[in-house]
């Protein structure tokens, strides 16, 4: 179940966020539903909460809610993702969302084929599932790649306006006059933007324009990115480990290379030192005197 768990967070994080408004709150969650399991993540921009279930355990807690009802898991899982859809869309109505402690409950009350389902999400609180992987880290991505795009539609802007220009030099004429536009003016249209009421505006909106569909794909493209980028580094981390610990390794043996060979150096000048000693000592020896005949 454990290493179940953990590949179920790996691959959650590139699913985008939804957005869940619930008497004037704003939280943002993601589920992902697999055939033997779900994992569903909620966030107030605090913390990360979630629910992980195995399908024995949703098979229970079914039977518990549903008496009287009998659903494959496949279509109890179904059923799920679709009710959360709904709530996303704004059928809130049957929904309440209640904070007890380090816990998140999400009830609700849907209906299936008239008869009334009933489920609730327990998410608790888990400090090993960190913000910046889930939401920091991916808007911050998406942030670099709009600045990317922005930059690029403001040179498409400047030349089209150059191209326009020139066409006017040639008395060309526009043949319908609201088509006509202006050179832009990027100084002027960010200053425009910065100003207090229309940022008060965009922040309001913040969560409609951050979390929709529109932006679902770029969002999982980021995380896929840095997922890619992350992969890369842990590689070459690894390949500098490796010779790292090669490099260590011959460091440690090398003196001992070195004292091998020194050792085999002193023992041969030490034989030389011997040799030259019995030489020395023969030669020192005094000759015998040659005894005189008398004849």
């Amino acid at each position: 179940m454990a290493e179940n768990l953990e590949k179920v967070l790996t691959d959650i994080k590139s699913q985008p966020w939804s957005l869940l408004t619930v008497n004037n709150q704003q939280l943002l969650y993601k589920i992902l539903t697999d055939s033997i399991c779900y994992c569903i993540l909620l966030t107030d921009l605090n913390s990360i909460y979630y629910e992980y279930l195995s399908g024995l355990e949703i098979e229970r807690k079914f039977s518990e809610m549903n008496a009287g009802l009998e659903m494959s898991l496949s279509r109890i899982l179904l059923q799920l993702k679709k009710a959360l859809k709904g709530l996303e869309n704004g059928d809130s109505q049957n929904l309440c969302v209640t904070r007890e402690n380090d816990e998140y409950l999400i009830k609700m009350e849907t209906l299936l084929a008239g008869i009334p389902f009933s489920w609730t999400f327990a998410l608790k609180e888990n400090r090993n599932i960190r913000m910046k992987d889930h939401l920091l880290i991916p808007c911050l991505g998406m942030i670099a790649e709009l600045q990317q795009r922005q930059a690029c539609l403001l040179s498409i802007i400047e030349k089209k306006d150059l191209e326009i220009e020139d066409y006017k030099e040639q008395e060309a004429k526009v043949s319908r006059k609201y088509l006509e536009t202006k050179p832009f003016n990027s100084h002027q249209f960010f200053q425009d933007r910065n100003n207090t009421e229309v940022l008060a505006r965009t922040i309001e909106e913040s969560f409609i324009r951050v979390f929709n569909e529109e932006n679902n794909d770029l969002y999982t493209s980021v995380v896929s990115a840095f997922n890619e980028v992350e992969a890369k580094a842990a590689l070459y981390g690894n390949e500098t480990e490796t010779l790292m610990a090669e490099e260590d390794l011959a460091r440690q043996t090398q003196p001992m290379t070195q004292s091998k060979e020194e050792l085999k150096e002193q023992e041969k000048n030490l034989e030389i030192t011997r040799r030259k000693a019995l030489e020395k000592q023969l030669c020192s020896t005094p000759k015998a005197k040659k005894k005189k005949i008398n004849l």
